[in-house]
């Protein structure tokens, strides 16, 4: 997830963005869809271990897109609060303690 720096709207990232949307924020829990100009009220994370391998992107992006000059797995890791991204098979459900 990103954040419109102008409205603080979330939403998904987008790596060509200049809006701020470009920046990682959080991590969403679930995949969502919602139509084009509505809003929804979702969980996501913005701390913790969250397994690499699980992740999805928007179009073609992932973790070795680049954005400003970093890696998006490494934008990940240093420009949220504390998304530790893991290699693990071990408690992959958003559920599991």
């Amino acid at each position: 997830m990103g954040r419109i720096s102008a409205s603080g709207l979330l939403v998904p990232l987008a790596s060509g963005a200049s809006d701020g949307s470009n920046i990682p924020v959080g991590i969403l829990a679930s995949n969502y869809t919602v139509a084009a100009g509505a809003t929804h009220e979702v969980a996501f994370c913005v701390s913790g271990d969250v397994v690499k391998n699980m992740l999805s992107f928007d179009g073609s992006d992932n973790l070795d897109t680049v954005i400003s000059g970093r890696r998006l797995g490494d934008r990940i890791a240093a420009d949220t609060v504390g998304i530790r991204l893991i290699d693990s098979d071990e408690l992959t459900e958003f559920d599991n303690e």
